[in-house]
């Protein structure tokens, strides 16, 4: 299944993280996601699973490099910047959202129980820190 992915940074050093509802698929945090609904583009995917999981309006800064393999998906990330200030958000999915530091964020996601989606989001951030050196910020 391919999916699409916002990586939301704000301030060049806090990047957004969403904990799923009940901790579902064995996620304690990770990055807002979902599919690719038919006749939409990975970044079309990305904007919307953003808004519905966050409530931020975000815009597309850059793809990052690669697509990210996890249990069941194929997922292509984004990096974005959120866009005024959030609206409500889909609660039966998201419990809480947390502007992380990249230190942070790595703390964060190794909580995840479940292998596959733990390492894939972990593989992001490396991925996302090399992306920021790059970009300069």
């Amino acid at each position: 299944m391919k999916q699409a992915a916002g990586l939301i940074l704000w301030d060049g050093s806090r990047i957004l993280l969403r904990k799923p509802t009940g901790h579902f698929g064995g996620y304690f945090w990770t990055f807002p996601k979902g599919r690719i609904d038919p006749g939409e583009s990975a970044a079309e995917a990305a904007l919307r699973e953003t808004l519905e999981e966050t409530g931020y309006r975000a815009r597309i800064i850059a793809p990052l490099p690669f697509r990210f393999t996890g249990s069941t998906t194929v997922t292509r990330f984004f990096v974005a910047s959120p866009e005024g200030e959030p609206g409500d958000f889909d609660q039966a999915e998201t419990s809480e959202l947390r502007w992380a530091t990249l230190d942070e964020a790595d703390r964060l996601l190794s909580q995840t129980t479940l292998q596959t989606g733990r390492l894939r989001d972990l593989s992001v951030l490396s991925t996302f820190r090399g992306w920021l050196t790059l970009a300069g910020g």
